[in-house]
C-alpha cells in the first residue's frame, strides 16, 4: 500500500439505471415535470395532492441522488432516450 493513498474501495453501483428504481406512479410524476408541467398541473393531471406530489418528487431525488427539478429532468431524460413507451400528451 501506497502512503497517502486511501484504502477504501469505490463504491458499486447497482447494474440497474436508477430509473428503475422509480415506481410506476413516481416515473409518472417525473415525465409530467420533464414535459414542464407545474405542481398544479400534475396534481390536477394526476388526481393527486400537493402532499402527495411533494412526497413523489422528494424520493424522485432521493433515488436519483438529484437536488433540484433540472437535475431530474436530466438524469430522466439520459435513462429514457432508450425507451420506447408511450408518453401522455399534455391537453
Amino acid at each position: 500500500m501506497s502512503s497517502g493513498q486511501s484504502t477504501a474501495c469505490a463504491p458499486s453501483y447497482p447494474a440497474a439505471p436508477e430509473s428503475e428504481k422509480l415506481s410506476q406512479r413516481e416515473r409518472e410524476v417525473l415525465e409530467l415535470l420533464a414535459r414542464g408541467y407545474l405542481y398544479k398541473e400534475i396534481m390536477s393531471e394526476l388526481v393527486l395532492s400537493r402532499g402527495s406530489v411533494n412526497t413523489f418528487i422528494r424520493r424522485i431525488y432521493e433515488k436519483l441522488h438529484v437536488r433540484s427539478r433540472s437535475q431530474a429532468v436530466a438524469k430522466f431524460s439520459h435513462f429514457s432516450l432508450g425507451e420506447s413507451h408511450h408518453r401522455p400528451t399534455r391537453n
